[in-house]
């Protein structure tokens, strides 16, 4: 068809949107009780029949919600993941979602005025502003963190800097795996009360360390074995994300490893697909961040005396890219 490449793009969207909606309903939780037809799971929720059954057609050609006869019930992911009270519910995605949406819905703003629609400033943000944004963050940062544990070997390490650690989850995630392992989580004022909360509900209060730093300006104050950067550097424009990186390395041992976690592209500037998708978002997030090539990667890495460095590729458009300090 004439239209055909155009039309598929338009209606990409829409299983996005039937997914936020359910999500804002906390459908998946009234599935949960049991599978049922639209009348009873729109009473659990309080909601009129009708307009719900469509929705949750939407969500089982979307792949998210299963039917048998009349009956609905949750999918595998979606009950693990969607169901308030498990222990792997994503808390506050929904609000993470819409975020972002919000943001992309904001580009060609943020294009005709040169500047950021829904500009994210983390030095002035409100505790309200910042408990809500990192809500929807922690649990997947705490997965982050397992998974680098369990990647690496981090035999020879007793203290990780975890540099602009956010709510704190990436350090829970590795103390979680090693044991033997003190994190010290750096981050701006605004972020600190909630990752010292976080912390503390995770009982990890002993091993998982708060301080003050702005990266940005200055080495974080202490000496560590290694340093972990999850998610920092493309907020950044690339001179300042060149200058944060040293300053980190500034404080890790010689010899000790340096992990840079998020989304990178690959050289051409066009893959992975997601990376390049996500760049919408950035521009209207960040003044001056998006996702970068590697090839700039290397070149921050090699400005900051890093050596060795090599790239993992990761789902979602999301890289490892790791080495360690010379001299």
């Amino acid at each position: 068809m004439k239209y055909e490449s155009i039309d598929a793009l338009y209606m990409s969207a829409y299983p996005a949107f039937a997914l936020l909606a359910a999500i804002q309903l906390d459908l998946f939780s009234a599935l949960a009780q049991g599978a049922a037809g639209a009348e009873q799971i729109a009473a659990r929720l309080e909601v009129a029949p009708g307009r719900l059954a469509v929705l949750l057609q939407a969500l089982v050609v979307a792949g998210v919600v299963e039917k048998s006869g009349e009956r609905y019930s949750n999918g595998a992911e979606a009950h693990r993941m969607l169901v308030k009270g498990r222990p792997d519910f994503l808390e506050g995605i929904g609000e993470l979602y819409l975020d972002r949406y919000r943001a992309a819905l904001g580009a060609a703003q943020s294009i005709r005025d040169d500047r950021p629609s829904a500009k994210k400033d983390f030095a002035s943000m409100k505790p309200p502003e910042a408990a809500a944004y990192y809500a929807g963050m922690f649990k997947r940062a705490v997965d982050v963190g397992v998974e680098l544990a369990r990647r690496f070997d981090f035999a020879g390490c007793r203290s990780v800097l975890d540099a602009g650690g956010g709510s704190g989850g990436l350090a829970a995630g590795l103390c979680r795996v090693l044991p033997e392992l003190h994190v010290t989580v750096a981050d701006l004022p605004p972020v600190l009360p909630i990752a010292r909360a976080r912390i503390a509900e995770s009982g990890l209060a002993d091993r998982v360390h708060v301080l003050e730093a702005d990266v940005l300006a200055a080495p974080p104050p202490g000496v560590y074995d290694a340093a972990v950067v999850r998610s920092l550097l493309q907020v950044m424009s690339a001179p300042d994300a060149g200058r944060a990186l040293a300053n980190i390395v500034a404080a890790v041992k010689p010899g000790g490893p340096v992990y840079v976690l998020g989304r990178v592209l690959d050289d051409s500037g066009l893959s992975p697909e997601e990376c390049v998708f996500y760049n919408v978002v950035f521009i209207s997030l960040y003044q001056d961040g998006r996702a970068y090539t590697e090839r700039q990667y290397r070149e921050w890495f090699r400005g900051a005396g890093i050596g060795g460095v090599r790239r993992i590729p990761l789902a979602g458009g999301h890289s490892i890219l790791w080495g360690r300090k010379e001299g």
